[in-house]
């Protein structure tokens, strides 16, 4: 019974936050933009180091 409720509540939450997602106002951004901004953050801490 607690396997099946902690399932439901997942379940409840996973839904919450795709919804919020689909309804996030904010541009998105293609896969080339995130991984050149990572780069970009990785290599500025590289140099840190």
């Amino acid at each position: 019974m607690k396997r099946a409720h902690e399932a439901a509540a997942y379940d409840a939450w996973f839904r919450e936050q795709v919804q919020a997602s689909i309804d996030d106002p904010r541009p998105s951004m293609s896969d080339e933009e995130v991984r050149a901004m990572f780069a970009k953050r990785k290599a500025a801490l590289r140099q840190c180091a």
